[in-house]
């Protein structure tokens, strides 16, 4: 019990300490579930927790495209207050340069609220390159449940 205590400790904190990182930023088609690449986010929705649950804390525009890693710096300064971005996929030179400014990026489908609630629990790693539990793997139209 005391093991799993500090993991989930150590799992909220940000990879910086001493910043406070509160929010998850959610990369979403249409506002239900985490389905949208990075690349093609023109805006993400900045989720945080509360003794009611979760909230939407703020809707933030993303730098415009054909940046390189000047677009990737920007959203980092963006992102500044969140622990971690949550997407449908990322390309590998994002993923570095997010991670570097000390924001995790983690490639998931599913629900925005049980993604949330995977996060906030300290389960994140479960959602890294995969389909949250309950997901049949229909192949639908890559949009989430189909």
């Amino acid at each position: 019990q005391k093991t799993v205590t500090l993991l989930r400790n150590f799992s909220e904190m940000p990879f910086n300490p001493e910043e406070n990182r509160p929010y998850v930023a959610i990369a979403s088609l249409e506002g239900m579930l985490v389905n949208q690449h990075l690349g093609a986010a023109e805006e993400l929705l900045i989720y945080g927790q509360n003794q009611s649950g979760f909230y939407l804390a703020d809707v933030r525009r993303t730098p415009p495209p054909g940046g390189g890693k000047q677009r990737w710096l920007e959203l980092a300064a963006i992102l500044k207050d969140c622990r971690v971005l949550l997407v449908g996929a990322a390309g590998e030179s994002p993923q570095e340069i997010l991670k570097q400014e000390g924001l995790r990026v983690i490639e998931t489908e599913g629900l925005i609220e049980q993604c949330l609630e995977a996060v906030f629990s300290g389960k994140e790693a479960k959602l890294i390159k995969g389909k949250m539990p309950g997901c049949s793997g229909c192949k639908g139209s890559e949009i989430g449940c189909g």
